[in-house]
């Protein structure tokens, strides 16, 4: 209905991995999903707080590797195999039970990602080379 104002309501949603409560600003009509998504991205409980970071690496990967590097100044993203490796990787490097990884691709990219438990970095370099 058009001219309809939603109402902003500020709840307390818990946290669907400790059962904190958080407060959380929604609309009245917001599902139930969204808010326990919210509530996830404010609580400071370890489990929410890893599931953050793996998406902000995860989001890191496919601007480089992924269909965005295109955009980003790369000239093609890397295959469907290559990037599923590089997903479970960054599991381990945030669970701290693999420091880096380095993997070289078959047409000479080079990948490494890299943890101090907390944030994952990750570089991709490109060689053109021509050989005649």
């Amino acid at each position: 209905m058009e001219g309809v104002k939603r109402m902003k309501l500020s709840i307390e949603q818990a946290c669907p991995f400790c059962g904190q409560f958080i407060a959380i600003g929604i609309d009245e009509d917001t599902p139930e999903e969204e808010r326990a998504a919210q509530a996830k991205a404010k609580c400071g409980c370890p489990q929410a707080a890893r599931e953050r970071d793996i998406r902000e690496a995860m989001d890191k990967l496919e601007q480089i590797c992924g269909a965005d590097a295109v955009n980003n100044g790369f000239d093609y993203p890397l295959d469907d195999e290559t990037m599923e490796i590089c997903r479970r990787m960054i599991g381990y490097l945030i669970d701290e039970a693999v420091g880096e990884v380095q993997i070289r691709c078959v047409r000479g990219d080079r990948l490494k990602l890299k943890s101090d438990g907390k944030i994952v970095r990750i570089t991709r370099k490109c060689q053109k080379q021509m050989m005649l």
